[in-house]
């Protein structure tokens, strides 16, 4: 008899991990298409950062459905890096931000050139 519990277990099991792991990878696409589409740059960020923290959730289930831990130490690395990743691209893009000149003053330069 506890081979029976032990088949539906098993069959319970691989079932919802086959379908973590599949709502994970959507997630990880729909995030992809609002990091590309944006509208503004924040969203962006947002999107690879929720990437990073998706991709340590299916390390975590591929781990489980495989029975290698080393998808640990490689969800170990991605959650340590979705921490800094988002900060260092915002601090990037704020620095970007700090280069460009503002329409008014490109306006007010031209008129003064005039």
């Amino acid at each position: 008899m506890s081979a029976h519990v032990s088949f539906w277990t098993t069959l319970w099991l691989q079932a919802a991990l086959a379908g973590g792991a599949g709502l994970l990878v959507a997630g990880v696409l729909l995030c992809v298409v609002r990091a590309a589409r944006g509208p503004r740059e924040p969203d962006r960020l947002a999107a690879l950062a929720l990437v990073l923290i998706l991709a340590v959730g299916l390390m975590a289930v591929l781990a489980i459905a495989r029975a290698d831990w080393r998808y640990l130490d490689i969800a170990l690395v991605l959650s340590l890096l979705s921490g800094a990743i988002p900060i260092a691209l915002a601090r990037a893009s704020k620095a970007s931000r700090k280069l460009e000149v503002p329409v008014q003053e490109k306006d007010a330069s031209h008129a003064l050139a005039d």
